[in-house]
């Protein structure tokens, strides 16, 4: 009868020990599961927020950009009209009678030989929208903000690909600018 007690006793630690190790197994895996639910939630997180379009600081971030190049746009439409109003004034005409579109005009002359030598550098290199090289016989567009040269259709269809918002644009090689009728 000891005999049977003792091959009992046996029986039951070896169940107790092995029910510990299961129990501290399932405890373990549990943990990591855990964990590892933790960080692919940090990490995809991490992934979204870099993007502009999720997480709350990025949009906010882009907002007060897009608000500085608003006013940025104003403060250089008012430091062209002051331009040509000294370019007027010393011709003698009547600075009051000079409406904003004059300015303008004086203003995109100034550019054009910048414009045009911009274009022809950037013949023979590819367009940054379809990455087909630009060649001379082809109709091209300078953006007058970022003096990045494009296709005229890519520019068209996309707009300026450094997502500039500009009122004109400068054709190649007619040498003509073309108003977009921005305000």
């Amino acid at each position: 009868m000891t005999e049977a007690l003792i091959i009992l006793q046996l029986r039951s630690e070896a169940f107790s020990r092995g029910m510990t190790i299961i129990a501290v197994s399932l405890f373990f895996i549990l943990l990591m599961t855990v964990v590892a639910f933790y960080i692919v939630r940090s990490v995809s997180r991490g992934l979204r927020e870099n993007k502009p379009e999720f997480g709350r600081d990025a949009v906010m971030r882009k907002r007060a950009e897009l608000l500085a190049m608003a006013k940025k746009k104003q403060v250089d439409r008012k430091r062209t009209e002051e331009m040509a109003a000294k370019v007027t004034a010393g011709t003698g005409e009547d600075v009051q009678e000079s409406p904003p579109d004059q300015a303008r005009k004086g203003a995109q002359e100034a550019a054009r030989d910048k414009l045009q030598q911009s274009a022809a550098e950037a013949l023979g290199t590819s367009c940054p929208h379809c990455h087909i090289a630009m060649a001379a016989d082809e109709s091209l567009v300078v953006c007058p903000a970022c003096m990045t040269v494009q296709h005229r259709v890519c520019f068209d269809l996309s707009g300026c690909v450094n997502g500039c918002a500009v009122d004109y644009v400068y054709e190649y090689p007619s040498g003509t600018f073309r108003d977009l009728g921005g305000g």
